[in-house]
């Protein structure tokens, strides 16, 4: 905690914006940390966002903030407040569900040409809170149930907010969250809330054990993962990078892939430039190309 400062007004906090040069500052700070690019629009909601920092920390102003994370912050705790303040956590479950279909087929074709050989492995990056991880789990033990096989699977979920992490580690979703999920899906899979937790649900221990949440920054020379994966998710995430560190982490993520794997990416990301190592399969759906 800086206590070196009095503490600033609420009320003056909410009416502070960067200036141009103080926005520029954070934005060369969060892309060397994280590659994120924020583009001059995102002032405003950058400036909104580090208002809850200054309060936390009673820092009167932007360029407090700013010393205290380049002097005083030898731990790096404050920049991975800062990462969690900054990064956008929109998901749901079943999003884009045209993937989950896709994702059905590849695992039951799997279990068909070799049903008791190592376990299926999927990994979600840039997973949010959980909830793309769970829909994962949920379609790959539905083939499991339908099909009446035996075939482990496994499902690596990473991102860079410590915060989603724990969110997807707990579990616990609110009644409208379920909305995109199947009925049939919602009495397997989930435990129902009662008494202080009504309208409340949590991910069956059954489901949850299949998911291991990790932290990782998808810019970091190493990463803490062991492949090869079946499937790859990392939609909507690639947005936010330029596009040389867009082709950088894709190639590094097609490296995680088993020869003939899957990678599944958002709605507006098309990888047109990565026909030398991937073929499109169907709907922002690739496969790795033979002898990539």
């Amino acid at each position: 905690m800086h206590n070196s400062v009095i503490s600033a007004n609420p009320v003056e906090l909410s009416k502070l914006e960067l200036t141009d040069r103080e926005f520029l500052l954070f934005r060369e700070l969060i892309a060397s940390k994280t590659g994120i690019s924020l583009r001059g629009t995102k002032c405003p909601m950058l400036s909104a966002r580090l208002q809850r920092r200054l309060r936390q920390l009673n820092l009167p102003n932007f360029g407090d903030y700013y010393q205290f994370l380049i002097n005083q912050d030898a731990s790096g705790a404050e920049r991975r407040e800062l990462i969690n303040c900054i990064t956008t956590n929109k998901t749901s479950f079943f999003r884009e569900p045209h993937h989950f279909t896709i994702l059905a087929g590849i695992f039951q074709k799997a279990i068909d040409s070799a049903p008791l050989v190592r376990p299926f492995s999927v990994w979600s990056a840039a997973c949010s809170t959980g909830d793309e991880s769970y829909t994962i789990a949920m379609t790959l033990s539905n083939v499991l149930d339908s099909s009446n096989a035996s075939r482990e699977f496994s499902i690596l979920a990473t991102d860079i907010d410590t915060q989603v992490l724990d969110f997807g580690r707990a579990s616990i979703y609110q009644e409208a969250d379920l909305e995109p999920v199947p009925a049939s899906f919602r009495q397997r899979f989930f435990l129902r809330g009662s008494g202080s937790q009504t309208g409340r649900y949590r991910i069956k221990p059954q489901l949850r054990d299949r998911v291991d949440f990790r932290p990782l920054n998808l810019i970091d020379p190493a990463w803490d993962v062991t492949g090869p994966f079946d499937a790859i998710f990392c939609r909507n995430a690639l947005i936010y990078f330029e596009h040389e560190t867009q082709n950088r982490i894709l190639r590094r993520l097609i490296s995680y892939l088993r020869p003939g794997g899957y990678l599944m990416v958002g709605h507006s990301e098309q990888l047109h430039w990565m026909t030398d190592v991937l073929e499109l399969v169907g709907t922002t759906t690739y496969r790795v190309k033979d002898g990539a």
